[in-house]
């Protein structure tokens, strides 16, 4: 019944001192923890739920009902579709059980959210820091970096969580992330806390400064298909990017198409080291050069 009692702090406090003990507590918590630590103003993460736990449960509603909220918004205000799929949704990668869920619906809007199985996926808000966003001092996120570091005894997951829960109160420069990137040791950590603090970034033209900062282009390639490919495109600084590009998606294509319009506007060279491979592998080096029409989004392959 937990996931029916008002989301505030009291009304939840009231409802957990029902709780006789905190061995009860203890043995509770696990099962609550994905709705206790669910942030809504800053959704953006990573999400693997267990459908056939009611506060598991809960959380898939929220972001199902936020996803169409932010949909919604973005057609009236007659913005681009930038999601992977051309269904103005902000989830990606959506499984259950195991299985892509768009080999049986094309939008989590029809699904029918079942109550077993596991359901996963990856939320990327559409929200961005508004023009006269301060992000923090210098010394004030230092001084955070250094208490997290001095709490040894935490889990770094631990420290995800409890940055997760404040990330909607705070706005980052691009130094910032840099340095958050390089506090945490395992990829997975480093990705987690990337994906959850981007889009409250206030100097994204600066974004080559944590960029730099991956070890590989695999896993920048993981972070742009989880955040989706036009809301990482280095608009300012595309130089020395590589890009590896599925035309089946529709973000894809269009940083495909953008690619070309902003070669056709600076220079055509300076696209390099182009190839397409085919549905049935097939190697295609191109020889005639990247098409000029597919700046065209319409004439793009899919």
């Amino acid at each position: 019944m937990f996931p029916t009692v008002p989301s505030d702090d009291q009304s939840r406090y009231l409802a957990m001192l029902c709780l006789p003990n905190l061995s009860d507590f203890y043995t509770c918590y696990p099962r609550m923890e994905a709705l206790l630590t669910f942030n809504a103003q800053n959704a953006t993460g990573h999400y693997s739920l267990d459908l056939g736990n009611s506060c598991e449960f809960a959380v898939a509603q929220r972001l199902i009902l936020l996803d169409r909220w932010e949909a919604v918004c973005n057609k009236r205000r007659q913005r681009v579709d930038i999601s992977a799929t051309g269904n103005r949704s902000q989830l990606r990668n959506e499984n259950h059980q195991g299985r892509p869920l768009l080999l049986r619906v094309r939008s989590v809007a029809e699904w029918s959210l079942p109550e077993y199985g596991i359901f996963e996926l990856d939320y990327v808000s559409c929200y961005r820091p508004p023009a006269r966003a301060k992000p923090l001092s210098d010394e004030l996120w230092e001084s955070l970096m250094v208490s997290m570091y001095n709490c040894k005894e935490f889990r770094p997951e631990d420290k995800l969580k409890a940055l997760r829960s404040i990330s909607h109160l705070i706005f980052i420069t691009c130094m910032h992330m840099r340095q958050m990137v390089g506090y945490f040791k395992e990829t997975l950590h480093r990705e987690e806390a990337f994906v959850t603090f981007f889009p409250r970034v206030v100097d994204m033209h600066n974004s080559k400064q944590f960029t730099v900062r991956f070890d590989s282009q695999e896993e920048l390639q993981r972070l742009r298909g989880r955040l989706g490919f036009v809301t990482s495109f280095p608009f300012l600084q595309p130089e020395n990017t590589t890009f590896v590009l599925n035309l089946k998606y529709n973000d894809q294509r269009l940083c495909c198409s953008m690619l070309v319009d902003l070669a056709l506007r600076e220079k055509f060279g300076n696209l390099r080291e182009y190839s397409m491979v085919s549905e049935d592998g097939v190697a295609d080096p191109m020889t005639m050069g990247v098409p000029r029409g597919w700046a065209d989004f319409a004439k793009l392959p899919s």
